[in-house]
């Protein structure tokens, strides 16, 4: 857990994965305001072009996904949607198959409130070099926010996201109408 201390002590803001936290590192990412940047699919989708050592240390790495859930939720870490699958373009077109690989752990509607408003609050985290000006993540005057309506309750049936094409009905970036199926 060296590196985790010391990125914490170094001031970083987000650990990314953090599949073997312990209890220790989880308080400390609580009492510094950190958040964690969980991944799942990433360990489910190992790309064909990795040396063979890689995937049996991933499968390890995986076997922590539970612990780690656990230790974030009982411990009160923040915590936003990430995806770490741009290293195999299969399991990246089927990126969307995150959100329900994280069913085992957390809620549907925990798992969009981190996709979208707590990225958000990650993402502001950047000041200056942020892409979107103000804020970002909410439904507020002034926001930055897309807005997507999906065909169907996502939080009732989360797998309706793996399929981007059928389950986006309509789409609103920056106030402007880019795809409406209704």
């Amino acid at each position: 857990m060296g590196g985790n201390k010391q990125a914490i002590d170094a001031g970083v803001r987000s650990i990314e994965h953090g599949n073997l936290i312990d209890e220790e590192i989880a308080q400390m990412m609580v009492e510094n305001g950190m958040w964690l940047s969980p991944q799942v699919l990433v360990y489910r989708a190992f790309s064909a072009d990795l040396r063979p050592a890689r995937p049996e240390k991933g499968r390890l790495v995986e076997a922590g996904l539970g612990d780690m859930f656990s230790l974030a939720k009982e411990c009160g870490i923040k915590s936003v949607f990430g995806t770490d699958v741009v290293v195999n373009p299969r399991a990246c077109a089927d990126q969307n198959k995150e959100f329900a690989a994280r069913l085992d752990w957390v809620t549907p509607a925990k798992i969009l409130t981190r996709a979208t408003a707590n990225s958000g609050e990650v993402l502001q985290l950047s000041g200056y070099r942020s892409p979107y000006p103000g804020v970002v993540g909410r439904i507020v005057e002034g926001a930055h926010a897309d807005l997507l309506l999906t065909n169907g309750n996502s939080v009732e049936d989360f797998t309706i996201l793996e399929d981007y094409d059928a389950a986006i009905a309509f789409i609103m970036k920056a106030g402007v109408i880019n795809r409406e199926n209704m």
